[in-house]
């Protein structure tokens, strides 16, 4: 059977973009507020939160005192910048 009625709504939220998380790191680094942060992007202040929330953990030393730290796997490239720039080098040299 086919109902003219229905209740069910489009939804209206989206994910963040890259240009979005970039805008809020930046503006979180200028020590602005998380609803001035979300203000600017266009969306909710627990969007921010948890953007910012994203990639830490909480630890705890042997002191007992808590700390935040970034979790999840390092970039290669970083650790291989040297290497890829004398490759580029070479490359366009040597063809």
């Amino acid at each position: 059977m086919a109902y003219a009625d229905y209740n069910t709504s489009k939804r209206t939220f989206s994910h963040l973009n890259a240009f979005e998380r970039g805008q809020i790191q930046a503006l979180d680094q200028e020590d602005k507020s998380q609803q001035e942060i979300a203000d600017v992007i266009g969306c909710h202040k627990s969007t921010v939160q948890r953007e910012l929330k994203r990639g830490t953990v909480t630890q705890r030393n042997s002191a007992l005192t808590e700390y935040q730290a970034h979790c999840g796997a390092k970039y290669k490239l970083v650790e291989a910048a040297d290497f890829i720039h004398f490759a580029v080098e070479k490359l366009k040299k040597d063809k």
